[in-house]
């Protein structure tokens, strides 16, 4: 499979099976005491200490072996955002909302609305921090053996949706940040259950903690993505204005 394919996949993998609070709902039972203990510590250990910034730019880079690609994100709260992706053979590509309007351009099909779960997905990534995780979400919990990953001790939790939808935590026995989860079934469908998506360096930002490295292992194949800029200078209103075409389909809309 082409690197740049095999990247697409494991990227998308990894952003539909990290969910919003929002995107599961589901009432606690069969929850085991220690599991929740785990999830209460390490939520203490990532919660924001101060409200966000208006403004926020960041640069991803993400490697697989020698295939680099990039994504600038440009967000003002509350709502607007915009994302540029850059992969090498496949070109730019950005997915943005401007409060109103979804979008997403592409060289393969110009500019065209952004609608349904891509759009929820990006909504929420601007509030999004990859480290917080809610017991609240799950109708299950149950704290398994202490285990370990490259020589940590770790605690694993597995966890289950009120759709089935299941996933194991692996929690940093020393620290209690969240270390690694791997999926096993996200938005009703199986994942593949090899894919270790691995969480590190974690840093203060936006008056909370979160991860700025993030490494994904699948089948032989490492993708490692880090948060290389972040600052919170003001951004130019303009970048989050929607395309002209969509701006006008927008204004025809019943």
């Amino acid at each position: 499979m082409p690197r740049n394919a095999l990247l697409l996949i494991s990227l998308g993998i990894l952003m539909s099976s990290i969910k919003p609070a929002w995107a599961q709902t589901a009432a606690q039972t069969a929850i085991d005491p220690a599991a929740k203990a785990i999830f209460d510590r390490h939520a203490k250990l990532v919660a924001r200490t101060s409200p966000p910034p208006k403004y926020r730019h960041t640069v991803v880079e993400i490697s697989m072996g020698e295939s680099k690609s990039s994504v600038e994100s440009f967000v003002q709260l509350p709502d607007k955002i915009l994302n540029v992706t850059t992969m090498p053979g496949i070109g730019t590509n950005e997915a943005g909302y401007d409060g109103k309007i979804g979008w997403s351009v592409s060289p393969m099909t110009g500019a065209v609305p952004l609608t349904g779960a891509p759009l929820q997905q990006l909504k929420a990534s601007i509030r999004f921090n990859a480290a917080q995780v809610a017991d609240s979400n799950y109708t299950r919990l149950l704290k398994l053996p202490r285990d370990s990953i490259d020589g940590r001790a770790v605690n694993p939790v597995l966890t289950v949706a009120a759709n089935r939808d299941s996933a194991t935590y692996y929690f940093d026995a020393q620290s209690g940040l969240l270390s690694a989860m791997r999926v096993f079934r996200a938005g009703g469908q199986p994942s593949d259950s090899a894919t270790l998506m691995l969480f590190g360096d974690y840093r203060k930002v936006d008056g909370a903690l979160m991860p700025t490295k993030l490494t994904v292992r699948v089948r032989g194949h490492e993708i490692v993505t880090r948060t290389t800029v972040y600052d919170h200078a003001p951004i130019d209103s303009a970048k989050f204005i929607a395309p002209a075409a969509l701006r006008e389909l927008a204004k025809r809309a019943p």
